[in-house]
This record gives structure tokens, C-alpha cells and sequence, in this order.
């Protein structure tokens, strides 16, 4: 960032507090070359920034604040920095505090690991019950209405209901999520209703974030609210969870509820409504303790005078009062332990991950947070939990095919590893057939072992694993764990029925062999089963591609992919690049996998998502090959593992949070970020369309309906960031020119218009600061 030959310092000083953005790396349009090149220094502006601060202004301390930013992703070693790595360049020795989300652990140690960084941990955004609304809302009223009078055998009522559904079925673009096909009458949905309703409770009772988090502030209010609801909504420990425990006390299995929704119970309600009611009373019974303050005397009181002495709704009551309350109070430290810090003081350890996943003891925050032994995972709750995952994907496969799996692709990263103790490589080793023998001490792996064929119940299915930066850095041991497993089910000497990655494995080494490469070396490279980003390196790139628009077609999005991801890991391979090997593993997927662990961070709350697993599809497109059946499973509550396949998974997001007017009301309290926050999404939506061709109309149109053509809304980006009104409608614009969106011309000459206005908006801003 140059002026006239001078170097540019964006920021402003305050008395002895220099307030500053980081600069970029380079030019955004050439943002692909500094990725894959771990030996391109960062820009002369880049460096005299650092400089300026170090050198001319004299700090005595840096504070990071946000997650994240690129000092820690510099070129340079992964582990072990030297002085000659670029972020120990730039950083020097000063002092570095960093203000980093708890629950993005992987990426917060490397800010420790390559940036020397002392933590100061803060909150995650609270998260709230979806609910429905508008059509949604209606919808849901014409089902109950429809499945009572089904109850009552009033046909005149249920025909004229079954009609409505189906209308608004069509409204709401439902069609292909409920699949039904568009010979779909409204006796066929009548017939349907119980399903339909299964479907849009699932909606109903989802999670979705709620605003954004003020570091060092409490919540305060239904702020708090919602921040003790999603805490106490799954059990913590031997906590039990606080709506199950209503459940019970009302006489009710919860889990039987959730599982069915459209049923009735014994006294004419639905068991939807139960749920509903169950939900306010645990949500009303929150709010009173806020009131009480939650002194758990006076608590303990109100939950008897209501439940009489129920030993469940008291442990959760002594749990909010005595731990979980103090714990959220304790977000103050936030601040005062960056000050601490900034004083040289002691910032306290603590643990890091998903609190809203039954781990709400990794409260308060304000630590110089840690995360997991490498050696201990999986874990052997994470196997367990593996091998469902697995399992459910593979019963959803053979009931869509007819068949198994025999290629299927995995997208593992390290903050999902660290988050769960390693659901994932649970999963790949499952898949081959391989479990994991664990030692005495300290629950360290200490070797593997075949599963018999016969207790196996089923093929060994080949599995190509796609890791993450991150995870090459943090998890060495792991790959080269898989790698092992892979050889290891390779040489079982069973028939291709009963072993696919036998079968796949010779049929290389044969080509291979045909074109030259020796036996050894065939086999060597035949076993190769996970790549990504060379040493040094971070990210798919295919993110760059999208958000420059400096791309032409799926090729260019599939040759970013593989020239990021085609280094070769495992106990021989180091980062060797192998394309092509990399492209075969990708054109015969079967299936390609990246599972959800939490709802704090979804898919399209994040350009990675369409990166890696997106990038997987651009492959397999490219090739001219059908795209991979993508499986995500949903384990945010590891007691009721949901999987759904890519599309339905979008549909949920935004039918959960992104077009939930909740959502953009929450964000509305944050201004210029939550204008920001908005058009992240839109990008992010334009991003999975363009790797995997998997936005429907109705979701674009939906988009300029509720962000762009309700007034309130457009006016309240425009007047906090208009910058972003411009970006969602060059997005929308973007994808229309593509052709991923067939919209009419009265909507492009609307968006047309808009931008138009933007535009003058923005010029006058640019003249009225120039003026200044």
C-alpha cells in the first residue's frame, strides 16, 4: 500500500494506542500466487508497516483482535520457527496478546505456535431456537390444522388444508427438499403431511447464532437468555440437559418427541406443540432466574413451587446458579485479562471447543486457552461416535444407489479434530475396516488393528482424505496413522466384493506399472490416500477465485483445487506433489464427506466450506463426471447425530438462520459488521453454487427479497455499510451473468437499479470525505 513512493500506515493514534488495520498481503487479484508460493515474501508495505509500529512509534506490546489475521500465516516453517521465518520477522520479540473466539481452537494455536502468541480467549455468539416464519409459520399452522382434522375425518377441511400446503410448498420452493415431484398433487401432499411436518419441525427446533459477540461484555437480558438456554439445552457432564428434564417432569421422553414430531399424543395435541411448550416453559424458567439473579436459594424455590422437588430440574438449577451463571458473568475478564497482560501479568490456562456442545465447562473465558494430546485421538467416545457417522452414510448411500460406496472422499480439519477428539479419523478408519488399539495410560493410541471382515458386516471402503492445512501442521501423526490403516486393510488378501481399496489398489499398480513406473515405486504411489496443501502453504484457493470473480469456468475452480491440494502425506510422503494422482482419487468418488460439528460455525458462515469440499465437486464437474453424493453429518448434539446430504444441508442453513428475519435482527445491533456479516453469507452462497451447482432460484430470490427489496433492510445496510449493499448486489448480479441463477429481467432491472443508487451513495461519501 503505496502513495506517491511513500509507504501507507492505515490507522490512527490515540494519546499512546495506535488503532491500525492489518494490510494486505498483495493485490487481491494475484491473492492465488502468495498461497501457493511458501517462499514469496510479503510486499515491502506489509513489512514496513510492522516496521512502523515496532520502530517509529515505539510499541511496547501488539494486541491482535479478531480471528484471524495473516501475521501467523507469513511464509516460513510450520513448527519450530527461525529468524529468517516471516513471523518472527515482522513480529520481532514485542509482545503479543491475541483476543481469539474459544471456539476456533486449531487456528488460535497457531497464532501461539508461529506468532508467539499469549491467548485472551473470548465467547462464542449465543445461539437461539430457529422457530418459524412467515410462510414458514403458515405452512406449519395449515399441517397441525390438516393432521387434526385428518384425526376428526373431516374430509372438506382436510382437502381445502392440503391445498394451502401444497400452494405454500411452491411459495416457499420446497419441493425438491420434501422430495416431492412436480406431478406432486395436493392429495399426494395431504398424503405426505406427517413427513412434510417432520421436515419443518426440524427447521423449527434448529439452532442458529444470534448477534454477534462485544468482547469483555456480559449478556445481558435475553441475551443471557439465550446464551443459559443453549448452554443447558444438552446435558453437560452428568448435568442433565434442562428441556429433557421438563420433558420428564411433564411425563415425556424427549427424545420419543423429537423423533416424532407429527404424532399425537393421547390427549389430541401434537407432539410438535408438546415440544413447543416444553421449550417455553424451560425458556420462561431461564428468564426467571435472571430475575432472581440467580441466587440459588431463591431458584431452588421456583422450581419446586412449579415442579415440586424433582431432583433433575434441581441439579440444572444448582448448575446455572453455582457454575454456569458465575462462568458467564466471567466474560468481564475478557478485557481485564487482556489489561493484565498489557501489564505483564499471568494470563490463566483453561481449555478450548464448542461450548454449546455439552461443554459448558470450558467457560469463563478470558484464558491463554490449550487444546488436545494428538496422541489420545480418536478418543474412544470419538470412535463411537465415528463409526455412526459412518454408518448412517453408508445406509443413506445404499438407499439412494442400491449399492456401497466404494470411493468415498473426506474433508478433515484440524478445528474439527480438536473440537471433537477426532470424530473424523474415527471415520476413516472405520471405512477401512481398521480400529485404533488404545493404551493403559493416558488413553494414547498405541497401534491399529484389523476389524474381521465378518463383525466388519460389510466392504472396506477406499477412502481419500483431504486435510487441511492446519491439520498437516498440528496432527503429523495422524496422517501417518492412515496411512498406515490404509496399508494395513490393503493387505488382507481379501476378494474385491469384500475389499474395495484392495481392488482400486492393484488395478493402479497395474496402469502404473503398463506406463513405466516401477513395481515398487507403483505401489508406493498407488497407496498414497491423503493429500493437501504443500509445507507451508494454507488454504484451497478456490476462495480467492470466487471472491476476485477472476475465474471463466468449473476448470479454473478445479485446477486452483488440485494445484493447493496435491501434496502427498504419510509416514514416507513429505508434500510431494502428485496433480494427477490427486485428480483420479477425486473423478471416481462415490461420495464426498465434510462433516458439521457444531452450530456456532456453519457452512456458509465460511468461504472454507465451498473451498474444500466445494473444491472436491469442481474436481469431479470438470471431469465431466456426476458430482459426488456430498453426506455432512451433523453431530452439534452428539446424542442425536443427523446426516443430510449437501443439499439439504444448504436448504436448512438458510431456511434456519440466513433468511430467518431473527438472524438479520440480531445483526442489526452490530452496525457496520453486521452489514458485513451479510454479505459474507451472500459470497459464501455465490461460492458453493459456483463449485457445486447446489443454489435453487428460490434461494437467490430469496436473497433480494429479504436483504435487498424489503426496504427496512436495505436501508439499514446501505446507511451503516454501504459497501456491503454494493458487494451482495455485484454477488447476486455475478451469478445471474453466470447463469447459476435464471432470474427474470423485472428482478435484474431491480438489483440494476439499486446498484445504481449504491453507486451514487458511495461517490457521495468519496467527495464528501475528499472534501474533508
Amino acid at each position: 500500500m503505496t502513495l506517491k513512493n511513500r509507504f501507507i500506515v492505515p490507522g490512527v493514534i490515540n494519546g499512546n494506542v495506535f488503532i491500525g488495520y492489518e494490510p494486505a498481503r498483495g493485490k487481491h487479484e494475484a491473492a492465488g500466487s502468495l498461497i501457493h508460493d511458501p517462499d514469496l515474501s510479503s510486499p515491502h508495505s506489509y513489512l514496513s508497516y510492522y516496521r512502523w509500529i515496532s520502530e517509529i512509534f515505539g510499541t511496547d506490546i501488539h494486541i491482535h483482535i479478531g480471528t484471524h489475521g495473516s501475521a501467523e500465516w507469513l511464509p516460513g516453517k510450520g513448527n519450530g520457527l527461525s529468524s529468517s521465518c516471516f513471523p518472527d520477522i515482522v513480529m520481532d520479540d514485542i509482545p503479543n496478546l491475541y483476543l481469539y473466539v474459544i471456539d476456533d481452537p486449531s487456528e488460535g494455536i497457531v497464532a501461539k505456535r508461529r506468532k508467539k502468541s499469549v491467548l485472551v480467549d473470548y465467547l462464542m455468539p449465543s445461539l437461539a431456537r430457529s422457530g418459524t416464519y412467515d410462510e414458514l409459520g403458515e405452512l406449519e399452522g395449515h399441517l397441525q390444522s390438516f393432521l387434526f382434522s385428518k384425526q376428526t375425518m373431516q374430509d372438506a377441511k382436510m382437502k381445502s388444508e392440503s391445498e394451502q400446503i401444497l400452494i405454500l410448498i411452491d411459495k416457499l420452493g420446497m419441493r425438491g427438499e420434501l422430495e416431492l415431484g412436480e406431478d406432486c398433487t395436493a392429495d399426494t401432499a395431504g398424503e405426505k403431511a406427517e413427513q412434510i411436518l417432520d421436515y419443518v419441525a426440524g427447521l423449527k427446533d434448529g439452532l442458529m447464532t444470534s448477534g454477534l459477540h462485544i468482547a469483555g461484555k456480559v449478556p445481558e437480558g435475553a441475551k443471557l437468555d439465550e446464551m443459559i438456554y443453549c448452554l443447558t439445552r444438552l446435558k453437560n457432564g452428568r448435568i442433565p440437559s434442562l428441556r429433557a428434564s421438563v420433558a420428564s417432569n411433564m411425563g415425556f421422553d424427549l427424545d420419543y418427541l423429537l423423533d416424532n414430531m407429527s404424532g399425537i399424543d393421547s390427549s389430541g395435541r401434537l407432539n410438535l406443540q408438546i415440544v413447543d411448550e416444553i421449550d417455553g416453559i424451560s425458556q420462561s424458567l431461564i428468564e426467571e432466574f435472571r430475575r432472581l439473579g440467580c441466587e440459588s436459594g431463591s431458584c431452588r424455590n421456583a422450581v419446586i413451587d412449579k415442579f415440586g422437588n424433582d431432583g433433575s430440574i434441581l441439579a440444572v438449577t444448582d448448575y446455572i446458579c453455582d457454575t454456569l451463571y458465575p462462568n458467564i458473568l466471567g466474560v468481564a475478564d475478557e478485557i481485564e485479562n487482556m489489561i493484565h497482560g498489557m501489564n505483564g501479568g499471568y494470563i490463566p490456562p483453561g481449555p478450548s471447543g464448542s461450548p454449546s456442545r455439552g461443554n459448558a465447562h470450558l467457560l469463563p473465558t478470558g484464558k491463554n486457552y490449550y487444546s488436545l494430546d494428538p496422541e489420545a485421538v480418536p478418543s474412544r467416545e470419538s470412535w463411537k461416535a465415528g463409526c455412526k457417522m459412518a454408518d448412517d452414510m453408508i445406509s443413506k448411500y445404499i438407499d439412494r444407489e442400491g449399492r456401497y460406496p466404494e470411493n468415498v472422499g473426506i474433508v478433515v480439519w484440524s478445528i474439527d479434530t480438536m473440537k471433537t477428539g477426532g470424530d473424523d479419523v474415527a471415520y476413516i478408519l472405520y471405512l477401512l475396516g481398521v480400529r485404533p488399539v488404545w493404551g493403559s495410560v493416558g488413553a494414547k493410541i498405541t497401534g491399529l488393528e484389523l476389524i474381521p471382515k465378518e463383525e466388519l458386516g460389510r466392504p472396506r471402503i477406499d477412502v481419500t482424505v483431504r486435510i487441511s492445512s492446519l491439520f498437516r501442521d498440528t496432527f503429523p501423526n495422524l496422517f501417518q496413522l492412515i496411512d498406515e490403516a490404509v496399508e494395513m486393510a490393503s493387505e488382507t488378501g481379501e476378494s474385491d466384493e469384500d475389499n474395495y481399496l484392495r481392488k482400486h489398489l492393484r488395478a493402479d499398480i497395474v496402469e502404473m506399472i503398463e506406463q513405466g513406473i516401477p513395481r515398487d515405486e507403483a505401489r508406493e504411489r498407488a497407496g498414497i490416500r491423503v493429500f493437501g496443501e504443500p509445507p507451508g502453504t494454507h488454504g484451497a484457493g478456490v476462495d480467492i477465485l470466487v471472491e476476485s470473480s477472476e475465474w471463466t469456468d468449473v476448470n479454473d475452480l478445479a485446477n486452483m483445487y488440485i494445484s493447493c491440494g496435491c501434496s502427498a502425506y504419510g509416514r514416507k510422503w513429505r508434500g510431494e506433489r502428485m496433480p494427477e494422482l490427486f485428480r483420479r482419487r477425486l473423478v471416481d468418488l462415490d461420495v464426498a464427506v465434510k462433516n458439521q460439528v457444531d452450530r456456532e460455525i456453519d457452512l456458509i458462515d465460511s468461504d472454507d466450506g465451498y473451498s474444500y469440499l466445494g473444491g472436491i465437486n469442481a474436481v469431479v464437474r470438470a471431469a465431466g463426471k456426476r458430482k459426488p453424493v456430498n453426506y455432512l453429518c451433523d453431530t452439534s448434539d452428539p446424542d442425536r447425530i443427523v446426516t443430510r446430504d449437501l443439499e439439504h444441508e444448504i436448504a436448512y442453513m438458510m431456511r434456519t438462520r440466513v433468511l430467518n428475519p431473527k438472524w438479520i435482527e440480531s445483526m442489526k445491533q452490530h452496525g457496520f459488521s453486521g452489514a458485513t456479516w451479510v454479505h459474507e453469507d451472500v459470497n459464501h452462497i455465490l461460492g458453493w453454487d459456483s463449485t457445486s451447482d447446489v443454489i435453487e432460484s428460490w434461494m437467490y430470490n430469496s436473497l433480494s427479497e429479504h436483504f435487498l427489496f424489503d426496504d427496512a433492510n436495505r436501508e439499514w445496510i446501505q446507511r451503516e455499510n454501504p459497501y456491503a449493499l454494493r458487494d451482495i448486489l455485484e454477488d447476486l448480479l455475478e451469478a445471474a451473468e453466470r447463469g447459476l441463477w435464471e432470474a427474470d429481467q423485472n428482478t435484474i432491472d431491480r438489483l440494476k437499479q439499486i446498484y445504481l443508487d449504491c453507486e451514487e451513495t458511495l461517490e457521495n461519501f468519496e467527495d464528501k470525505r475528499n472534501n474533508n
